[in-house]
């Protein structure tokens, strides 16, 4: 008769994400609750793969909050816009120790035409050798006549977003140059002195300004509000527990589209969602500054 105690399995320890790359890569339940949030036209492994990406390319990321770095991710997956891909719909900025999202103009024009309200919307900057004319009040008037000729147009003096909605109905918004150049020093990456698309490419940012002013003039959907509301904060501020928003600063402008005293359904989304992701984002530590196990191996694409 054999005494010897019959061997038991080792028991391996289960793998703990160290950041939210490792958690977009293993974690089949942070998958699923994107997925939720998602609308039907993305899959959840794609927008896994297009945040790994962006990840990857900007290794910076990884040192902000995760909690901020994952309710970034959630609220581009609720309004269904890939960040950082070449189509420029939305960006995940590193600010200190925060992730700032950027909604591009695209991207309001992707939520405008995805809602059904709107059949066309077009953006332009306004150079100084145009012929451009507009006119506010009772008899509303736009026209722009780009100059062709040989020399170079000039500076661009203004930007403007021009809507045509579902029921025929028209609207305009025209920002001058001063109001571009407010919207760039407001910029979080020309206030830390680092290079910014504002350098390379100025006419295409300008164009940001006037299609964000003219969201606010078009039927208000619960995406266009909540996408209002997050390019609008200096950074998304959630509760590190509860991971549901705890406070964004929104202009006054924006206030009466959202602040009704009931949340949006997106809002009510990211509360829901962030109270399942919460003892997830509790177990991944912030990794000091250079060190990525995820930007070592070069990530995923």
């Amino acid at each position: 008769m054999n005494d010897q105690a019959t061997p038991q399995p080792v028991q391996v320890p289960a793998h703990r994400p160290r950041n939210v790359a490792e958690m977009l890569l293993h974690d089949q339940g942070l998958r699923q609750s994107i997925g939720n949030a998602l609308p039907k036209h993305i899959t959840p492994d794609r927008m896994a793969r297009v945040c790994l990406t962006a990840l990857r390319r900007n290794p910076k990321l990884l040192q902000v909050k995760p909690e901020s770095l994952l309710a970034a991710i959630m609220v581009c997956s609720q309004l269904g816009l890939e960040p950082n891909d070449p189509r420029a719909l939305a960006y995940l900025i590193p600010y200190k120790d925060e992730c700032q999202l950027i909604i591009g103009y695209r991207g309001y024009i992707e939520l405008a035409m995805r809602s059904g309200m709107v059949n066309n919307i077009q953006a332009m900057p306004v150079y100084e050798r145009d012929l451009f004319e507009y006119e506010q009040g009772m008899d509303l008037k736009l026209r722009h006549v780009p100059y062709i000729g040989d020399e170079k147009p000039g500076r661009v003096i203004a930007a403007y977003a021009v809507a045509t909605m579902a029921n025929g109905a028209k609207a305009f918004v025209v920002c001058p140059r001063r109001d571009i150049e407010r919207a760039k020093a407001a910029s979080s990456g020309v206030k830390s002195g680092r290079s910014t698309p504002w350098d390379a490419w100025f006419p295409e940012m300008a164009m940001n300004p006037a299609v964000r002013r003219l969201a606010k003039c078009m039927p208000q959907t619960p995406e266009f509000a909540r996408a209002l509301e997050a390019d609008e904060a200096p950074s998304l501020r959630i509760d590190p527990v509860t991971m549901a928003p705890e406070s964004i600063d929104i202009e006054p402008a924006t206030i009466e589209a959202i602040d009704d005293g009931e949340p949006t359904e997106a809002q009510a989304q990211a509360q829901d969602l962030g109270a399942r992701l919460a003892q997830k984002a509790a177990t991944v530590a912030t990794p000091a500054k250079g060190q990525s196990r995820f930007a070592e191996e070069g990530g995923a694409a």
